[in-house]
Parts: C-alpha cells; structure tokens; sequence
C-alpha cells in the first residue's frame, strides 16, 4: 500500500490509507483476526521499496516474524523508485539483490537430491533439514537472508512483469502456511515511454496526451503548492546564511527540497 489508498478502487483492497508504509501492518492484523475467526481466506499486503524503509513498515515486519504459524504474504514491489529515487541503507542492500542473479535454485535442489535417495523418500530427516537451511541461506542474497531470519520465508528477486512466473510464484507463497515475502522487481512506468523516461514527473501527473506525453494545461490557473514555496523560502535562507541544512524526508521531490538540491546540493541531506 502506498499513499492515499481507496479502497472503492477495488473489491481487492480493505484499507484505506493516506501514507505508506502502512500496509504490512493492516494485513498482519487482518490475518489475526482471520484466524482468530477461524476463516482461512488470503491476506496480502503489496508494499513499495521507497515505503519499506517506513518504521510501521518495520515494526510490523518485526511482529510477523514472531507468527510461524501465520499465513500471511508479503509483495514487494521493488522499481528503485518512490516519489523519488530511494536513499539509505535498506535502498544500497536492495540494489545488491537487484543486481544479483536468482539463486534460489540451489535449496530447491538439495531437496531434489535427498528425495532420490532411496532410504529417505519423500521425508527428509531433521539433520538434512539444517543442512538444507544452512545451503538456502547461502542461495539467498544478503538481503533475503535478512528477511528469512526475521520469520519469513524469502522467495525472489523475480521479474514483475513475467505474469506467468508471478502466478507460479504466488501460488507456491500461499501453500506455505506461514510469513512468506515475495520480492517483486518492476520498472516504474512500464509499458509506456515518456514515463519510463522521466518516472519522477509521472509519479502523480495530471491530464495530459498520451501521444506527446505533454500535460493538458489547466483552464484554471493553480496556485503554488505549500512543497514548493518551502522548497524556495528554504533557497533563499541558504543563500543567506551557509550554515542552515535541509534533511530530507526521504524524498527531495515530494517535499520541496529539489529545489535545493539542484541549487545548493551541498547544503542538503538525502
């Protein structure tokens, strides 16, 4: 869940939400009730790279993995990017995993391989279980590592736009009954060029062509927004004095501070 979530959007989504970070702990919850009640239905939560760095995000995280017996699926969809490109810690050990190549192959094979011996079959014994966990965390890349010794189970990273392999995925996830995080990569605007090219500016666009990809002006003139008049009251007080910094709250776009990024890039924190 991302920011400003309707939930008449569709029949899929029971949260409404106006701030990330917040889905992985709505889901959690609704899986508690959901067995609390006895039913047995689906709970998924789809979160962003940029909102996992949220600390909902993370308490939530740190909360499932304390329920074994929990099912519960986690998506994360993994573009890069947010309002702006993602910063920090958790964005550089995701870019590592990006860019490694899938090597969850290897544990599935030490279970292949045990199967065919003749004296053990289908069950596997506890001693070769341990061994299977040590090789898996091995196949998995530092991050989901991370994630599989918070409780969950790590399946990806896998290519969000192969429909197939994402079904296949999904219903592998749900047949364990138990914390299960799915990392999804995606490119931000896929499909459609100008907002591949530019996934900043076509993060929450108005009206616009979608032949030039050009923005329909507005017949009514807008007014700045409060982002952008921080943004260049924040400029002016740098300029007058060196020693004032903007941090930002993640995003330099989503909260004005662009403007001085781009023009006094030394006297901001990302």
């Amino acid at each position: 869940m991302q920011a400003i979530l309707k939930r008449s959007e569709s029949v899929f989504d029971h949260f409404g939400a106006g701030h990330a970070s917040t889905s992985i702990s709505a889901a959690l919850g609704m899986a508690l009730a959901r067995d609390k009640n006895g039913s047995d239905h689906k709970c998924v939560a789809v979160i962003g790279d940029g909102a996992l760095t949220g600390g909902m995000a993370l308490e939530a995280i740190n909360h499932a993995g304390t329920l074994p017996n929990t099912p519960f699926l986690v998506v994360l969809n993994d573009n890069d990017m947010s309002i702006s490109p993602p910063v920090g810690a958790l964005s550089t050990y995701l870019n590592k995993v990006r860019l490694s190549p899938p090597l969850q192959f290897l544990s599935n094979s030490v279970q292949e391989s045990v199967k065919n011996i003749p004296i053990i079959g289908k069950d596997i014994p506890e001693e070769l279980k341990t061994i299977q966990g040590s090789v898996r965390r091995l196949a998995v890349p530092k991050v989901g590592a991370v994630f599989e010794e918070l409780g969950f189970t790590y399946m990806g990273p896998i290519d969000g736009h192969d429909i197939s392999n994402l079904i296949n995925t999904f219903n592998a996830a749900h047949r364990l009954k138990k914390p299960v995080l799915v990392h999804v990569v995606t490119t931000k605007g896929k499909g459609y060029t100008y907002a591949e090219a530019d996934q900043v500016g076509y993060h929450a666009q108005s009206s616009f062509d979608l032949t030039t990809g050009k923005s329909i002006p507005s017949s009514k003139p807008k007014p700045s927004s409060y982002s952008k008049i921080f943004g260049q009251t924040l400029l002016k007080i740098c300029e007058q004095d060196s020693k004032v910094i903007g941090i930002t709250a993640a995003m330099a776009t989503g909260t004005g501070l662009d403007i001085l990024q781009k023009n006094i890039p030394d006297n901001i924190l990302m």
